[in-house]
């Protein structure tokens, strides 16, 4: 079974809103996982769908806040921040599709889903962790 990272205070961005909207993502795409390892029946290509539907709303609302704040704080690699999240839209879009067209690869997918999802959090947010951080108003 793949398993995503778990929260841990080292993937704080040092903001309350999107850590707590990262540790929702985490939850969702381990559900997500966790799904596509069972093998009890035919439901799991809609309940997966589903799942998808629930972390694209969720990663949109994360995403534009995320940006919101980027670009107040002046974060200078916003631009290919944007691009990184526009490409995990994407990917959650294209597994939705397949997942009506044709069996789903369970074990690829999770991988996907997992690679990003730490990538992302490890390598693009802590990045521009600086341009994140809670402000005093």
């Amino acid at each position: 079974m793949e398993t995503l990272p778990a929260w841990d205070p080292s993937l704080s961005v040092g903001n309350a809103e999107l850590d707590e909207q990262h540790k929702l993502l985490l939850a969702l795409n381990q559900r997500a996982a966790d799904l596509l390892n069972d093998k009890a029946g035919n439901h799991i290509r809609r309940e997966f769908r589903h799942l998808l539907n629930e972390i694209i709303d969720l990663a949109e609302v994360h995403f534009a806040a995320e940006e919101r704040i980027l670009a107040l704080n002046g974060c200078p690699t916003l631009a290919e921040h944007k691009a990184e999240h526009y490409q995990f839209i994407e990917l959650l879009a294209e597994l939705i599709y397949q997942s009506m067209l044709k069996d789903l690869k369970s074990k690829k997918i999770a991988k996907l889903l997992s690679d990003y999802i730490d990538h992302h959090f490890r390598e693009t947010d802590m990045g521009c962790r600086e341009y994140m951080r809670d402000r005093a108003a």
